[in-house]
């Protein structure tokens, strides 16, 4: 069974209906070791181990990382890839590709802006 680490915190709850729905795809469902600070490398590796896919956060997936790791697809849950060294990713050929699981909480969540005149 593949299995996919989620990282987004606000994503962690087990209970959340995108969880239900990867599980229900078939996938087992990981989450990285409590007070983990995926920002260090070292630490990103060590949770990688045995997962093929991630839905990622802003943690950084360099090229020692992702050649380090197992991963056939990061979905960066946001917007940008500026975290994702995407030409290794490409080198490795594990897709990679932006996730709307949230985006939209999270502009929700944002102070509301005054529209500008189109």
């Amino acid at each position: 069974m593949p299995r996919v680490l989620v990282t987004l915190v606000e994503s962690q709850a087990a209970d959340a209906p995108h969880i239900e729905t990867l599980r229900q795809a078939g996938l087992d469902v990981a989450f990285p070791p409590a007070g983990t600070s995926l920002r260090d490398p070292r630490a990103l590796v060590d949770s990688l181990r045995g997962i093929q896919a991630v839905l990622a956060s802003i943690e950084p997936y360099t090229r020692e990382v992702l050649g380090a790791s197992e991963l056939r697809v990061v979905a960066r849950c946001g917007v940008g890839y500026d975290s994702v060294d995407v030409a290794a990713a490409n080198e490795f050929q594990i897709v990679v590709m932006n996730c709307s699981l949230h985006p939209m909480s999270s502009a929700s969540i944002c102070p509301a802006r005054p529209k500008r005149p189109v």
